[in-house]
């Protein structure tokens, strides 16, 4: 709970700036925090996780981890969790989220609390985003307002909203840590480097490419110090990192950097073959292809979720959608597109933005750098990993529009300032299809799920239900938490003409049979 702690001070040292009052700030920004924990996981009760990942891997960890597992000392086999398809990444995979989700999961005994993570997560960065923003005087306080908004509303995070997926969270975290950098750019606090600390500590625990993204951000950081010549800037970010990598790899995340380098000669091990990651996660069409191509392709192909072997990504004309499009966005996993039926036009937009505002003299030289200087390495972080393609792989590439967009929009120049708000009215569009839809789907089905569980409830009280869950098997929380009397049995005793279906997921995997 380091991070939680340092977000607590940085606010509370934040606010208390201008002199005076100090205690009644820190104690109102305490109270914010508990306000958003108590909104976050009875938000989060309400909805069901139905995705494949969130039942059968980030789900099961929680749940293990609940009932006593320690990583460190007892690793899961085959024959420790039947029907685990997974236990390879349990073991093996970082676990913040989790251990946190468990933190909650615990306290509230309802595992779909957990999920309040991911709105805790946008509180946090919507902070840490406003505070950097509020510095910079060349932006209105009001557009800030709304471009930190806009940030936080990334379309991979939304769907992910009600999931225990992770990416999400990842692109909070990694939003929240160049918030801070840029702090630490114009202002030099010391305070400044907990939270610098208590974020890249998070990434490096939350994903492997939050290991790999937080350390390119703080690297380009110091080049561009470097080459400002902040030397003495330049050298407190190296001994941040130092402490960082103390904290996040040998006491935070001895499990999984130390044992896996202890079990498997490689800190950053992966339990399956990058290769075979890589074949699944993008279609064939795109298997010849680059990672440069793969991310373009991506961003001009129409929204999808389509991967593996006999699959092919189709390219659309921008500014054009479909219903069925807009469709694929129930899922926390779009591949192709993923950023939305309309992101095409966004990017074709973006680059005639970014054009505009070189033309402007409303920004300084240095200024521009600066502007250049990010997007660059937003793109270039978009591009480091093969599948390129994919969406929720590199969610931190929707900060590219959204920061052509804040300095277009601030600009006098007219021509950026029309593109600006043309990608603005995009941006916006494209949103509000995604969290329509897949706010309302959630909905239904998250409400039909609690009606199928109640009369499940009402039919266990007259006998005990025999129920097959299949391959998720941890489903047996949720029956629990309903109150359903029920007995696990993967052979049900009755014929299969008289076995039901039941629950909806959205995954044929999960699927729950009981004897009618």
């Amino acid at each position: 709970m380091l991070h939680c702690q340092s977000f607590i001070y940085f606010f509370a040292k934040l606010l208390a700036e201008r002199g005076g009052g100090k205690i009644i700030e820190f104690v109102a920004v305490c109270f914010l925090i508990a306000s958003s924990l108590f909104i976050s996981v009875n938000v989060a009760n309400k909805f069901y996780d139905l995705s494949y990942d969130g039942q059968g891997y980030h789900q099961d960890t929680i749940i293990f981890l609940s009932q006593g597992w320690n990583p460190v000392y007892e690793k899961l086999t085959p024959e420790s969790t039947p029907n685990l398809p997974r236990w390879k990444w349990l073991n093996s995979y970082p676990k913040a989220s989790e251990e946190l989700g468990t933190i909650i999961y615990k306290a509230t005994g309802k595992i779909e609390q957990a999920k309040g993570l991911n709105f805790m997560f946008s509180f946090m960065a919507f902070g840490f985003v406003l505070s950097f923003l509020w510095r910079i005087q060349s932006f209105n306080k009001i557009i800030s307002l709304f471009i930190a908004i806009l940030l936080i509303w990334n379309p991979v995070h939304v769907t992910q909203l009600f999931s225990f997926y992770l990416d999400g969270q990842l692109y909070l975290t990694l939003l929240s840590l160049i918030s801070v950098l840029g702090m630490i750019y114009i202002t030099h606090k010391n305070y400044l480097l907990l939270p610098l600390v208590a974020l890249l500590t998070v990434a490096w625990n939350l994903k492997l490419t939050g290991v790999l993204y937080s350390t390119f951000f703080v690297g380009a950081f110091l080049v561009l110090s470097w080459y400002s010549e902040k030397i003495l800037l330049f050298f407190k970010k190296i001994q941040a990192y130092c402490i960082m990598l103390i904290l996040a790899v040998v006491v935070i995340g001895f499990n999984p950097f130390i044992t896996n380098l202890l079990q498997f000669h490689d800190p950053f091990y992966l339990p399956t073959e990058q290769n075979y990651l890589v074949s699944v996660n993008i279609p064939e069409n795109y298997l010849e292809k680059n990672s440069i191509e793969r991310f373009i392709l991506s961003i001009f192909s129409k929204s999808d979720n389509i991967k593996g072997v006999g699959t092919n990504a189709e390219l659309k004309v921008p500014f054009t959608y479909s219903v069925n499009e807009v469709d694929t966005f129930i899922h926390p996993d779009n591949n192709e597109g993923g950023f939305g039926p309309l992101f095409g036009a966004v990017f074709l937009v973006s680059i005639f933005t970014i054009i505009s505002i070189s033309f402007s003299k409303e920004y300084s030289r240095k200024q521009k750098m600066v502007f250049y200087f990010l997007l660059i390495t937003i793109f270039i972080s978009s591009i480091l990993i093969p599948p390129s393609s994919y969406a929720r792989y590199i969610p931190q590439f929707w900060i590219f529009p959204v920061v052509a967009c804040l300095y277009a929009i601030s600009d006098r120049n007219m021509l950026s300032k029309f593109f600006g708000v043309m990608l603005l009215v995009l941006m916006v569009t494209n949103n509000l299809l995604i969290t329509q839809k897949y706010f309302d789907y959630n909905y239904q089905t998250s409400r039909q799920l609690s009606g199928d569980l109640n009369q499940l409830r009402v039919m266990s009280e007259k006998s005990p239900l025999e129920v097959s869950f299949g391959v998720f098997r941890q489903n047996k929380v949720r029956f629990t938490e309903a109150g359903i009397d029920f007995k696990e049995n993967d052979t049900l005793p009755c014929e299969e003409s008289h076995q039901k279906r039941v629950l909806i997921h959205e995954v044929p995997e999960s699927i729950i049979q009981i004897c009618n």
